[in-house]
């Protein structure tokens, strides 16, 4: 998400940050916890204090959460050059199929939403509230960047992280109903966050990659 915020805030190629930084050295933030997970939008508030390095001035995400580099000082290029923007204001969306309309005309919006049960296991098509119903809680995080009409249903297209092979292409679509108590799908409208991103860093020529 934060890739393509800063993308977007300044017109040019994604680049990469590095995941890894994030599950090592995040994680003494309050309501970020390594590999244990954590609070996307606490992860992002995070980065006022220790911006996210580009993935190769730190390294590849290795699924383990090691020693925090930055803090070692153990030959992590941490000059200004390395570092991108950080985020200047991480909010909440407005819970509502128009409320994420208008947010996805600015960019791409950070949730977190059920996985367990029906979502694991989408395929095609459009998963509506009575496809996946929302009683375990909120166990994922992913990124929801448009919306779209399939089949009549309009529905927001969800970015997911277990690569190609899962739903379509790696992609999911959730209906913008508001089933499940309000809650929607999954209950994807429970937790829903967008950024501000801070390029102070970023436009200082000192700080271009």
């Amino acid at each position: 998400m934060l890739e393509s915020a800063l993308a977007i805030a300044t017109g040019e190629p994604v680049i990469r940050f590095s995941e890894q930084q994030v599950v090592d050295c995040q994680n003494w933030y309050d309501g970020c916890y390594g590999c244990s997970g954590g609070w996307p939008i606490r992860m992002h508030e995070s980065t006022k204090q220790y911006p996210i390095l580009r993935e190769d001035s730190y390294r590849a995400y290795n699924r383990a959460e090691n020693n925090c580099q930055i803090a070692t000082n153990s030959g992590i290029d941490t000059s200004a050059s390395s570092h991108l923007a950080s985020v200047a204001n991480a909010y909440e969306v407005t819970p509502t199929p128009a409320g994420i309309k208008e947010e996805l005309c600015k960019g791409p919006i950070g949730v977190a939403l059920q996985a367990r049960g029906a979502f694991s296991s989408f395929g095609s098509g459009v998963m509506t509230s009575e496809d996946c119903p929302f009683n375990y809680g909120l166990d994922h995080a992913v990124g929801v960047i448009g919306w779209t009409v399939r089949n009549g249903i309009e529905a927001m297209v969800v970015r997911n992280s277990w690569g190609t092979g899962w739903g379509e292409a790696g992609y999911a679509y959730l209906a913008l109903d508001t089933g499940n108590n309000g809650w929607g799908p999954c209950g994807i409208y429970q937790y829903l966050h967008s950024v501000d991103m801070d390029l102070s860093v970023y436009n200082n020529p000192d700080y271009r990659v």
